[in-house]
């Protein structure tokens, strides 16, 4: 038995709402470790956009490169990818881009805040990795190392990470990197989607070199011997996620009820999870809808499938935080 955990999110990017994993840090041998238990699944969880509105501009930038790195390595090391998975990856990821933005414009923009949230979720709440087998976490094992070591913020080690394996990689599943360049940033060929990832992280100023995170050449023996060994080649598969249950053809329903066909996503998440019950922003039910909305009409632009010329979509209000927040009973859907 254990004591319940209730949650109440500060800071969006691990997806600690909706799913069961930690990493504890050994300071003594330096090492880090993952750990995940059905006693660790929180049984509420509160995202509410307002609480996340004095992140700092760095952790904004980390949190972002996070939620990439968690959307990005099922997508491109599994055996097993669904079409299906890939474009919700690729919804993830583009949400990230242009709600990152809007917040470094304006920090306070509590849409931009809330659909960053929800895109957090989705990335490592286990519907993205439903119905896929085979694959691994090499930028996160990477980059535990380094900040184990280094103690580099998480967020700002995989963005030097991810570009660096991605240019390593590509050549193992070039139709996957192909279509990547392509949904996300517009361009051709592996080489340019992965320059163009890079480019953008440069302009929202998280690092991409290990200089900027006063780590030398000096340090890389250490940093590749406290790696696990399974995880350099970038096949390791995950024997956990991938038995996850797939999605119920009520959750990939299209139509006008989007915001219904997430919420049986997540019915079928919280089958697994015993997450009872998830108390979010009504920007964030928006933010779902236009998500999907995405997903239904393969519209990747910034202006969604709301055929919208700026962000954000006309739509939103400004009603007090305290009147946002929605209770949604999981289990009564």
């Amino acid at each position: 038995s254990a004591l319940p955990v209730f949650d109440i999110l500060t800071l969006a990017a691990t997806g600690s709402e909706m799913n069961n994993g930690a990493v504890v840090t050994h300071d003594e041998t330096r090492e880090k470790f993952a750990i995940g238990s059905v006693h660790t699944f929180p049984r509420v969880s509160i995202v509410n956009p307002a609480l996340m509105q004095t992140v700092s501009r760095d952790y904004l930038v980390y949190s972002a490169a996070d939620v990439i790195a968690h959307a990005i390595e099922g997508y491109f090391t599994a055996t097993v990818q669904p079409r299906f998975h890939s474009r919700l990856v690729e919804a993830i990821i583009t949400t990230v881009i242009e709600t990152t933005e809007t917040l470094l414009a304006e920090p306070d923009h509590y849409e931009a805040r809330a659909e960053f949230a929800w895109a957090a979720t989705q990335a490592l709440n286990g519907l993205i990795y439903s119905g896929t087998a085979g694959f691994s976490y090499p930028n996160h094992m990477i980059e535990h190392s380094l900040s184990a070591l280094f103690n580099v913020p998480h967020g700002a080690g995989l963005s030097v990470v991810m570009p660096a394996w991605m240019k390593w990689y590509h050549g193992r599943n070039p139709a996957q990197f192909t279509r990547f360049a392509r949904q996300v940033f517009g361009v051709d060929t592996p080489e340019q989607g992965i320059a163009a990832l890079e480019r953008w992280f440069d302009k929202i100023g998280t690092p991409t070199r290990l200089s900027q995170l006063g780590i030398t050449e000096g340090d890389l023996p250490a940093t590749i011997e406290n790696v696990p060994p399974a995880t350099l080649s970038g096949l390791a598969p995950s024997p956990v996620l991938s038995t996850l249950p797939i999605p119920s053809r009520a959750s990939k329903q299209t139509g006008t009820s989007s915001v219904s066909s997430w919420l049986q996503g997540w019915k079928v998440i919280e089958k697994f999870s015993a997450l009872d019950t998830l108390i979010v922003a009504q920007g964030s039910l928006r933010a779902s809808r236009r998500f999907t909305d995405r997903l239904v009409s393969g519209n990747w632009s910034s202006a969604g499938a709301d055929s919208n010329a700026t962000w954000p979509p006309p739509s939103s209000t400004q009603t007090s935080s305290a009147s946002r927040l929605t209770k949604v009973p999981l289990g009564e859907l």
